[in-house]
């Protein structure tokens, strides 16, 4: 079953963008609000930027955390499966059946 489209209206930067999705309306505020917090701050640290430019400065920024979110994951799962090894080199197999 495939979730229903929605449009939705934000404001990023005091500009109005239209979106279609099937995200629901809490994730798509709270993803537009990300974005406008983020833009405003580097915005405010480069106040000649023009609008591409902290567009593109802001999705550098959002990739980077992205990236930095990948890697912390990849490295919980590896210590997750060397715990799972430790637990099951301790417990005799007879005993976990």
């Amino acid at each position: 079953m495939s979730k229903e489209l929605k449009k939705y209206t934000v404001t990023i930067l005091g500009e109005s963008f239209s979106l279609v999705t099937d995200e629901l309306e809490e994730h798509v505020l709270q993803a537009a609000q990300k974005a406008d917090s983020l833009l405003k701050e580097i915005k405010g640290q480069a106040p000649a930027a023009d609008a591409r430019k902290v567009a593109i400065l802001g999705v550098l920024q959002l990739a980077s955390e992205y990236l930095n979110l990948q890697a912390k994951t990849a490295s919980q799962g590896r210590i997750h499966e060397e715990l799972i090894e430790l637990i099951e080199q301790e417990i005799p197999s007879e005993a976990v059946q």
